[in-house]
């Protein structure tokens, strides 16, 4: 028995971050889905999060807490989109799965179309009207909402205090109000982390159908019981006796005990602890029982602890958590071939940032107010990158907002300037024939394409303090 977050265990033991990135490699189940998410953000979604339906905290803009592992934690929130809710973790929980089924190494850019943002986030295939609006605000939410605390860097194995939020930047497009599509970029700190390992694995299709309150419950507890499992191995290893009917048999001997009123203040933020044991079943009691469902769990019982008032729960894994730890963190890595994100990158990505680059030239401002983008603009940009690549383009933005400001000609879209693609061209050919000298080109963009896509939406360096909507609310 166990009551302990402070340690960090290693489950299995890992080869170098160097080793790991040659062997482009995942934990993987027969058959089913892997989820993998970083484990610094594991640790703080309790905290970061609203699961109060109600939202009875919508004043709160700065929270200063201390998480499951004891370190300090600094949460700012932005006053204006509030502090992120359940559509928002559902969100959270979309990123890292996009980043797991688009393998290893990890991108520094997630990208979703219409209907796959609204499907991972639980929101069928609607994304019209206030639902748009809704996921506008939940990606908000997760980009402006401010974390300090101390940050694991697993390759260096030192803790540094850190601020960062979990988006760093978002490009949209919509039609009519509709959302379109939309790329994310998370924190550099988090994408790193990943690429060093430091990440637990889940298995998604068990936990794929739970609401956001028994997900937050399903991944806790495996994990912490893994932490436990990994302890227990360890000393059957060092005992010479792990032999696997005897791992086996060892597991299922285990029992995790958690003080509940930890579990709400660390792992289920914005929800309060019911008084009695009888409200706590009669609230919570369903959610407990769907993870014996899932195989989590084979029992669980609600105990009144040493402390007054308090209460503590106890947990039996159950024959699909044994499955799954043995799977997941004792077999050998089986090879997983990285999914092609390529697609995304040059559909989604790469157009929103060659629309980003167009404004931001022709505004003449270094910060952005807005990062959502008529949907028909992204359809030309990713038009452009498709026939002539993603520099020319760039080069023909350019040329487009200096030609549209010689003739004095409004533009108010991308589009606008389809005309003088036939000028460009015309220029570029010229300019071609004329063979000319590197001087010549001094001046003339350079390629982007090399450089990360993240770093490229960073780079169209948003304002801060822009409260923006989707350009249909604006109206």
């Amino acid at each position: 028995m166990i009551n302990d977050d402070h340690s960090s265990p290693d489950i299995v033991a890992a080869p170098s971050p160097a080793a790991a990135r040659r062997t482009v490699r995942l934990p993987n189940i027969s058959g089913a889905e892997t989820f993998v998410q970083e484990i610094n953000v594991l640790q703080l979604e309790g905290l970061l999060f609203d699961f109060s339906r109600k939202h009875g905290d919508k004043t709160l803009e700065l929270s200063e807490q201390t998480d499951g592992t004891g370190r300090r934690v600094r949460l700012r929130f932005d006053p204006h989109y509030q502090r992120p809710g359940i559509l928002a973790y559902r969100v959270l929980q979309a990123v890292f799965r996009k980043l797991t089924k688009e393998g290893y190494p990890f991108e520094d850019t997630v990208s979703f179309s219409r209907k796959e943002i609204m499907e991972l986030a639980g929101r069928g295939n609607s994304t019209g009207g206030a639902q748009g609006q809704e996921l506008y605000r939940a990606i908000q939410q997760l980009r402006r909402s401010d974390i300090e605390c101390e940050f694991l860097d697993k390759e260096n194995d030192r803790r540094d205090r850190l601020s960062f939020s979990l988006v760093n930047s978002a490009l949209f497009s919509e039609h009519k109000g509709r959302v379109q599509a939309c790329s994310l970029v998370p924190d550099p700190m988090i994408i790193k982390s990943l690429n060093d390992r430091h990440w637990a694995a889940f298995n998604w299709d068990r936990m794929k159908h739970l609401d956001p309150v028994a997900m937050v419950l399903y991944k806790q507890l495996f994990w912490q019981m893994c932490r436990l499992a990994g302890r227990t191995v360890k000393q059957l290893e060092t005992a010479r006796s792990d032999h696997p009917m005897v791992v086996k048999a060892n597991l299922d001997e285990l029992r995790y005990n958690k003080d509940l009123g930890d579990i709400f203040a660390h792992w289920l933020g914005g929800l309060k602890m019911p008084p009695r044991k009888g409200k706590i079943v009669e609230k919570y009691g369903a959610r407990f029982e769907a993870l014996k469902t899932t195989g989590l769990i084979r029992s669980y019982t609600i105990e009144k602890s040493s402390a007054e008032g308090g209460f503590t729960l106890v947990v039996r894994p159950g024959k699909t958590f044994i499955a799954d730890y043995l799977e997941l963190y004792l077999s050998r890595y089986q090879p997983q071939l990285k999914y092609d994100s390529a697609h995304d990158r040059a559909s989604i990505a790469e157009p929103l940032v060659l629309v980003g680059h167009f404004f931001q030239a022709l505004s003449g401002q270094s910060k952005m107010d807005t990062d959502v983008f008529s949907e028909k603009d992204r359809a030309f940009a990713s038009f452009l990158i498709g026939k002539y690549g993603f520099e020319a383009a760039t080069q023909f933005a350019t040329f487009a907002v200096a030609a549209a400001k010689a003739d004095r000609y409004p533009v108010r879209q991308f589009i606008g300037v389809k005309q003088y693609v036939n000028a460009w061209l015309a220029g570029r050919d010229l300019a071609r024939r004329q063979q000319p000298t590197e001087s010549q080109f001094a001046d003339a963009p350079h390629s982007q394409a090399i450089r990360p896509i993240g770093e490229l939406i960073r780079g169209l360096n948003f304002a801060r303090s822009a409260t923006s909507s989707p350009p249909s609310v604006q109206q």
